[in-house]
C-alpha cells in the first residue's frame, strides 16, 4: 500500500525527560504516516499544539498528576487525541492507573516497533501503519 492511501497525523511529547522524548521521537519517526513529532514542555503548549495541529497522539510522562491534568485540560476543550503514557520503567500498576484514568495506552522503554505500531494504529482507528 502507498503512503498516498494512508491517513496522516501529528504526535505530541508532553512533558517527558529529554532521553525518553528522544527515544520516542525515533521510534515515532519511522512510521510513515507521522508528519510531525513536536515536544511541549507544559499542558497548555500541549493543549495548543493538539488545537493548531489536529494531533492524533499524546505522549506523556507517567506522573499520574501531570496526566491526569493533561486529560482534564483535554476534556475542557474538547480534544480527543489519544493519550499515550509513556514510562523508563513497565510498571503493570502504572499501567493500569493510567487507563483508569482515561489514558488510551500505557508504553515503556525501550519502545518497540510492533508496539508504536499499535499505538499508531489505535489511533488511526486500525488503518495500516507504513515502516519508511
Amino acid at each position: 500500500m502507498s503512503d498516498s492511501h494512508i491517513a496522516e497525523m501529528n504526535v505530541v511529547l508532553c512533558g517527558l525527560e529529554a532521553p525518553l522524548a528522544a527515544q520516542l521521537t525515533e521510534a515515532v519517526s519511522r512510521f510513515a504516516n507521522v508528519r510531525h513529532v513536536r515536544s511541549a514542555a507544559s499542558i497548555p503548549e500541549c493543549v495548543g499544539y493538539v488545537e493548531r495541529t489536529g494531533a492524533g497522539v499524546v505522549f506523556c510522562g507517567a506522573d499520574p498528576r501531570h496526566y491526569c491534568a493533561l486529560l482534564k485540560a483535554l476534556k475542557r476543550r474538547s480534544l480527543k487525541p489519544n493519550v499515550v503514557v509513556a514510562s523508563r520503567l513497565p510498571d503493570v500498576s502504572a499501567w493500569l492507573h493510567a487507563l483508569e484514568h482515561g489514558a488510551a495506552n500505557y508504553c515503556a522503554a525501550p519502545f518497540e516497533a510492533r508496539d508504536i505500531r499499535w499505538i499508531l494504529e489505535a489511533a488511526l482507528g486500525a488503518w495500516p501503519v507504513v515502516f519508511v
